[in-house]
């Protein structure tokens, strides 16, 4: 849903689950949205559809993210 000063208002369900949109997963990770739908067909990259559209927990994502995080 938009705000009036334009950014996005994050869906909320049972009000700790927080999920994100396409564009919200890039924003977070700094990559285009072609990296991130790489990424969910090969690496696995966790989500799920609601209709046509692709949802991202956020908890998940940053499970993922810190799974793969070298050093």
């Amino acid at each position: 849903m938009a705000r009036r000063d334009g950014t996005r208002k994050r869906a909320q369900t049972n009000g700790s689950a927080s999920l994100m949109t396409l564009d919200e997963v890039c924003d977070l990770m700094q990559v285009s949205r072609k990296t991130v739908l790489k990424l969910r067909e090969k690496h696995s990259l966790p989500c799920f559809r609601i209709g046509s559209v692709l949802r991202f927990d956020r908890d998940d994502v940053l499970r993922w993210l810190a799974a793969r995080k070298e050093g």
